[in-house]
């Protein structure tokens, strides 16, 4: 999945979350049992997500404590409002904790039925690469 240039200015500061998290620390989304057709984040102001959006040639939906951003060919990225907590990524952006991910997957969807279907070799990935 890519994020264009202008997602990528709107989302400064924010972490890869869910599903996304998961697939950016393996390398790809490959292993997963599940990911949807768009990028997930976590931002701690959904407020300053939308301001930055109107500045840009983006789509902004907002529905109950989701903001989705998108082109006229679909959604690019879907950002729920919380603590931005995880270590630093690419282009100013974060990306949450295996463990962290899972949680957010749990309380935010989609696909938390697929939780139980991650393979443990995911798991232990996950551990690898937070020992590093």
């Amino acid at each position: 999945m890519r994020l264009s240039a202008e997602a990528v200015y709107v989302l400064e500061g924010c972490a890869l979350a869910g599903w996304s998290a998961l697939a950016a620390r393996l390398g790809t989304a490959l292993p997963l049992p599940f990911h949807p057709p768009y990028l997930q984040f976590v931002c701690p102001s959904l407020d300053t997500v939308v301001e930055r959006a109107v500045k840009t040639s983006l789509r902004v939906w907002r529905r109950r404590g989701r903001v989705s951003l998108g082109t006229r060919l679909g959604k690019e990225a879907e950002v729920v409002e919380g603590l931005v907590a995880g270590e630093r990524f690419r282009c100013g952006l974060y990306v949450q904790s295996c463990d962290e991910a899972v949680r957010h997957i749990a309380a935010h969807g989609p696909g938390a039925k697929y939780l139980k279907l991650l393979p443990r070799y995911v798991e232990d990935l996950c551990l690898q690469g937070h020992r590093r």
